[in-house]
């Protein structure tokens, strides 16, 4: 065994426990995916319900008023001119969006089959949602058929990412040898 063999063999050691680290750590950062995703449901729940609570506050104004819904309540308010109470009538709009986007994204993610459950969170997440989640999530290792899949996606994402970077670095590392080898040469 020559001494450049030798001197491969720690290399090549260091290689195996680094693509088996990288292959750990895609699948623990996947497996956090259906467990956020199911913190954010609970936390777009509960925006949803509060959103529900202020239109049902803006229907009983309408129903004192003798109008049918919260569309016709605002069409009152803006006809008035009066700066504040045109106001009014755009809160109770944007109050009425709000659900309406709130009830759809939470109905989209969460009865979305569990194979495009990613996909759907990744098109309907609202991002102050998703940051207020962000804040109160604590890693966690689920163990059920859905966060396995995710585990393996996880590890062949990160093995990608990992041969990737195995192969620019050894590039890199390969044309500086040369590089010396041919200062080497001249130098002679």
């Amino acid at each position: 065994m020559g001494t450049v063999s030798i001197l491969k063999l720690p290399v090549r050691a260091l290689d195996a426990v680094a693509d088996r680290a990288a292959a750990a750590f895609g699948a623990v950062l996947f497996l956090q995916v259906p467990g956020f995703i199911s913190h954010y449901l609970q936390r777009l729940a509960g925006h949803a319900a509060e959103a529900q609570r202020n239109v049902d506050g803006w229907m009983d104004i309408a129903a004192k008023c003798g109008l049918s819904d919260v569309v016709q309540l605002a069409a009152r308010y803006r006809s008035t001119g009066a700066v504040e109470v045109v106001a009014t009538g755009d809160k109770c709009l944007a109050d009425l969006a709000r659900l309406q986007r709130l009830t759809a994204d939470l109905a989209a993610i969460r009865d979305a089959p569990v194979w495009k459950r990613g996909i759907e969170f990744i098109t309907h997440a609202d991002a102050k949602i998703v940051r207020g989640t962000w804040s109160d999530y604590t890693f966690n290792l689920p163990v059920n058929l859905e966060s396995l899949a995710y585990a393996l996606v996880g590890v062949v994402v990160s093995l990608c990412v990992y041969s990737l970077a195995k192969l620019t670095l050894g590039g890199v590392f390969r044309a500086m040898a040369r590089r010396h080898a041919k200062d080497d040469v001249s130098v002679r």
